[in-house]
């Protein structure tokens, strides 16, 4: 890439009945399954995982194979949207608290 890092991407899905390497805009980018990954962590070095749509199969084939490794994951848009949902789902007893309440009638 532009700062000479090199740059690969796998995407993880289990439809895909095979592995599969493409080159995208000079990036190395695999398809496969879970048990592809497993394969390409286990022979390729890496210094630094970063995910985006995780899923439990990607952050376990990393932890097992290369388990030292850091991992960075950030979500956005609709992903961040559901999670957010969730969070506040969570939080709405305590947001309309009796206390709340109290306050924002003040």
């Amino acid at each position: 890439m532009e700062e000479g890092r090199n740059i690969e991407v796998f995407v993880l899905h289990p439809p895909y009945s095979k592995a599969e390497i493409n080159i995208y805009q000079g990036v190395t980018v695999y398809r496969g399954t879970e048990a592809d990954l497993r394969i390409l962590l286990s022979y390729k070095a890496h210094i630094k995982y970063l995910i985006h749509f995780v899923n439990p199969s990607m952050i376990q084939a990393i932890r097992e194979v290369n388990p030292g490794i850091p991992v960075v994951v950030w979500i956005h848009g609709f992903e961040a949207e559901t999670w957010h949902r969730r969070w506040f789902k969570e939080l709405q007893p305590l947001l309309w608290s009796k206390d709340i309440k109290n306050a924002v009638n003040c």
